[in-house]
């Protein structure tokens, strides 16, 4: 736990950058964030189409990948939904819930940070911007505590430009290889993905990895000229993307009518939901497609990590305290991105940056 009255530093003004900074600035701490773009939550901006689901009201640790079993669900008992909620009330945003995803009652997302810059400056808190390639080591012995909230490699064009990954190398941390997630995968030998450009089916999608199914997700999935994408393809894309780095056979397995029972339960609401928005003629219901029951197609690569939402790795939570202090060493917290943990789709990823950050302070 970072101590009341001390000096921290805290390197990244993302999503749990912010967050750390108002709770350890609660404490009485005197804060500086460092970041090297010109101004504080840029990613935050571009979240949900700019409307910002930053919660979910089904919150529990099987809406995540984690490199401890069970150390999640323990986090997330320390900050939950509500807990999330109550954050932005504290700093002056209200929120709306919609089929259970919570976004600010404005829908914009950059009143959230504004509301979280604004909350900073009146604690205090200093930003120095534009620090491109800070010495780490420096910043170290000029602070009581440093935290690394530095993104990881998603969407570079904010921030996240892996900078973080050389901190830790700096600092003698060992993390795990860092991949695109919660993106789209290639099949470059699918002629049927080419030939249904444009196209939207409904489907449960499963990652095939070296003959194994390890894991599948339901709901609307987009055909592109390259592959496939949507929400499905994005919470399995993980597996695969792991899959691939690890010279192993990935493909993925689409079902064109999946049961019910079929459907995985922490999903059956939002491809129930879908079902009833989407009108037949919006949805491709071909003979082909309806009478069709399973396709494998090989995948050759994931997106890149400027195409992919979060990415899979980092420090182990092994690695860190209950409070994200690394280990081996004191003084050093890791949050975010940064910890290797990776969410699905529905605003679990910024939850889970409010609560590291929000927990290195507390």
């Amino acid at each position: 736990m970072i101590s009341a009255g001390s000096k921290t530093a805290i390197i990244g003004a993302g999503a749990s950058g912010l967050a750390a900074a108002i709770s350890v600035a609660r404490r009485g701490s005197s804060v500086t964030v460092y970041d090297h773009k010109d101004r504080a939550g840029l990613k935050i901006s571009i979240t949900g189409n700019g409307r910002c689901n930053f919660t979910n009201a089904v919150m529990n640790a099987g809406c995540y990948h984690e490199s401890e079993n069970g150390r999640v669900a323990e986090y997330l008992k320390r900050f939950s939904t509500k807990d999330a909620v109550s954050f932005f009330e504290s700093i002056g945003v209200r929120s709306i819930e919609k089929n259970g995803y919570y976004y600010p009652e404005s829908e914009k997302a950059e009143d959230i940070v504004n509301a979280l810059v604004d909350e900073c400056k009146r604690l205090g808190v200093k930003f120095i911007f534009n620090c491109s390639n800070p010495d780490i080591n420096y910043i170290r012995q000029q602070y009581d505590s440093v935290v690394l909230a530095c993104g990881s490699f998603a969407h570079k064009e904010t921030g996240s430009n892996g900078s973080g990954y050389k901190f830790l190398e700096a600092l003698g941390i060992k993390y795990t290889r860092v991949l695109p997630a919660l993106c789209a995968v290639y099949c470059d030998d699918d002629t049927w993905c080419h030939e249904n450009d444009g196209r939207r089916i409904i489907a449960t999608v499963t990652a095939v990895i070296d003959g194994e199914k390890v894991a599948c997700d339901t709901g609307e999935v987009q055909v592109t000229s390259y592959g496939y994408s949507g929400i499905p393809v994005f919470q399995i894309s993980r597996y695969i993307s792991r899959a691939i780095d690890n010279k192993q056979s990935a493909a993925i397995e689409i079902n064109f009518n999946p049961a019910p029972e079929d459907i995985p339960e922490i999903v059956r609401d939002r491809y129930e939901k879908q079902m009833s928005h989407h009108l037949r003629d919006e949805i491709d219901t071909r003979d082909e497609m309806e009478t069709q029951s399973n396709m494998i197609i090989a995948v050759s690569r994931v997106a890149s990590f400027a195409k992919s939402q979060v990415c899979t790795g980092g420090v182990p939570l092994e690695a860190l305290s209950d409070g994200f202090e690394v280990l081996t060493n004191p003084g050093v917290y890791v949050i975010g991105e940064m910890c290797d943990v990776d969410g699905i789709c529905g605003g679990y990823n910024l939850h889970w940056a409010w609560l590291s950050g929000n927990l290195c302070g507390l």
